[in-house]
């Protein structure tokens, strides 16, 4: 987490970058990035922000034809068309979820046992599967292909 980050922007001419592989993340859940903008305390000044051109540019994709593979889970093929193969081990999860990048629920169905086949009708983009159980949760990155 990013506590404070100080720039001066008297006569900005370059963008400022803050590089998130630089903080202690775990890129394999959500996250946010917040912006907070203020001024020196008792400064009397107003203060004005905007944040122009935003954008996450992850440093490397590994979305291959093959399995995906988590330290707790496995799914596969991800890219996914329609139907996959989620399996995991040394877990009891009773529900599985897919939920899109704004947060929206767009799947859900029950799950026994240690393997669970999929069959969904979603639009193409990138999700988050999230297998919960009695123990907890578990969640991993899909991506839904044409």
């Amino acid at each position: 987490i990013i506590d404070q980050y100080f720039e001066n922007t008297f006569n900005w001419t370059e963008p400022v970058q803050i590089r998130l592989e630089d903080y202690p993340l775990n890129y394999d859940q959500p996250f946010r990035v917040i912006f907070e903008v203020s001024d020196q305390a008792d400064s009397g000044n107003l203060v004005e922000a905007a944040i122009d051109g935003f954008e996450v540019i992850p440093v490397s994709l590994a979305a291959e034809e093959e399995e995906f593979i988590n330290s707790e889970i496995r799914i596969y093929p991800n890219p996914i068309r329609s139907r996959f193969t989620v399996e995991w081990e040394n877990q009891s999860f009773d529900q599985l979820s897919i939920t899109d990048m704004l947060g929206r629920r767009v799947h859900t169905q029950a799950v026994q046992g240690d393997s669970a086949n999929i069959e969904i009708s979603i639009a193409p983009g990138s999700y988050i599967l999230t297998l919960r159980g009695n123990n907890g949760q578990v969640e991993s990155s899909i991506i839904i292909k044409d």
